[in-house]
């Protein structure tokens, strides 16, 4: 196996030590084109420079984690523009999209005079609306009606990964969320949202 540097057979260094151990049982010969490793004649330093990667990645994820916290309390929408809406040209705050902005008002009128969730989404398909992903359902109805994204308030920072080496997410508390209020233009106003709530929750 020819590689760049050892970096490129993995970051975490009990894992790509014991990957070392299994492929020289096998009689593969492991090499870099930096020089530093050899399988069969320069192995001295691999556990340091393994040990030295993963420090590495977890210094790059850590930084990554603080500008991404910085933005989001900044009231930066990181992700996905919610339906409804659009990134600004700049990328970093959201604006309302007119044609599905219209959309998101009548499902919280039509709501409020009675409609379901899945009928909402039923009359929607069969009137071709376009759908936030691939088609409408009870659960994208409910999260629309159920987002104070729509009344100009951001919420992020409600998961995060368990470390630097998964990409496994955990839900956080919802006192860790990071909430911002007037980050962009809202949809709805806090009457008829409030009013939503309400009947949704009776």
């Amino acid at each position: 196996i020819l590689l760049k540097d050892l970096s490129r057979l993995g970051r975490n260094n009990g894992r790509t030590l014991l990957f070392i151990e299994f492929a020289e049982e096998a009689g593969v010969r492991i090499v870099t084109a930096d020089g530093r490793y050899d399988s069969e004649s320069n192995t001295e330093l691999a556990g340091l420079d393994t040990w030295f990667n993963e420090r590495y990645a977890a210094d790059i994820s850590r930084k990554i984690r603080a500008s991404l916290k910085y933005k989001i309390q900044s009231g930066e929408y990181i992700g996905t523009a919610p339906y409804g809406y659009k990134k600004t040209a700049r990328g970093g705050s959201l604006e309302p999209d007119n044609e599905k902005a219209f959309y998101v008002s009548k499902i919280y009128e039509l709501y409020l005079s009675g409609w379901g969730y899945s009928k909402i989404a039923k009359h929607f398909t069969e009137i071709r609306i376009p759908p936030p992903k691939s088609n409408w359902s009870s659960q994208s109805v409910m999260r629309i009606l159920s987002s104070p994204v729509y009344i100009g308030v951001t919420v992020q920072g409600v998961s995060r990964k368990l470390s630097y080496k998964s990409k496994k997410t955990v839900r956080l508390p919802s006192d860790r969320w990071v909430v911002t209020y007037g980050t962009h233009a809202p949809i709805i106003s806090r009457e008829i949202f409030y009013r939503v709530q309400e009947e949704r929750a009776s």
